[in-house]
C-alpha cells in the first residue's frame, strides 16, 4: 500500500511539472503586444539635386523622403525616430521633429554626402502625441553616379 502511495505521489509530481511546463510554453510576452495602430508603408525618396548642399564633411546631395502611413482618426505624429546605417557597417540613431505631414504622408529632407560609401539606409519609426509608436519602415539609397 505504501509503495502504491509513493508511485501515485511521483506520478502526481511529474504531471504537475509537465503541466507547469506546458502552461509556461503557451505564455509569451510577445502575446501581450498588440500591433501598433500607426502603420508605416514603404518609404520612397527622390533626389532634389546632385551635389547641391553642405554637410559637415563637404558637399552632398539633397534627398526628399516620403513615408505614407495609416493611423486612427485624430492621431498626431510628433516625432520621427531614425536609425541611419551605411555600407561601411556604421550606424547612428537620432530623433527629429522637423518634417511635414501631408495627407498621411510624412515628408522629410536630408543632405547626404556618400564619400566612399556605396549606400545609406534609413529606418524610421513615428511617434504619436499619445506616445504610440509605429512599426519600422526602411529605405536604402544607393550612391548615384557623380554624387560626392
Amino acid at each position: 500500500m505504501k509503495t502504491i502511495k509513493i508511485e501515485i505521489s511521483k506520478v502526481f509530481h511529474i504531471l504537475t511539472i509537465l503541466l507547469l511546463v506546458l502552461i509556461n510554453m503557451g505564455c509569451s510576452k510577445d502575446d501581450d503586444e498588440m500591433p501598433s495602430p500607426i502603420v508605416l508603408k514603404t518609404q520612397t525618396f527622390e533626389i532634389n539635386g546632385l551635389n547641391n548642399c553642405n554637410t559637415s564633411t563637404g558637399i552632398g546631395s539633397t534627398y526628399f523622403l516620403y513615408i505614407p502611413y495609416t493611423a486612427p482618426a485624430g492621431t498626431t505624429i510628433v516625432k520621427l525616430y531614425r536609425i541611419t546605417r551605411v555600407s561601411s557597417g556604421e550606424s547612428k540613431s537620432d530623433e527629429s521633429t522637423v518634417f511635414q505631414n501631408k495627407n498621411n504622408v510624412i515628408e522629410w529632407a536630408t543632405c547626404i554626402r556618400f564619400g566612399s560609401l556605396t549606400w545609406m539606409e534609413f529606418e524610421i519609426r513615428m511617434e504619436a502625441a499619445d506616445g504610440t509608436l509605429s512599426n519600422a519602415s526602411i529605405v536604402r539609397i544607393n550612391k548615384p553616379a557623380g554624387a560626392n
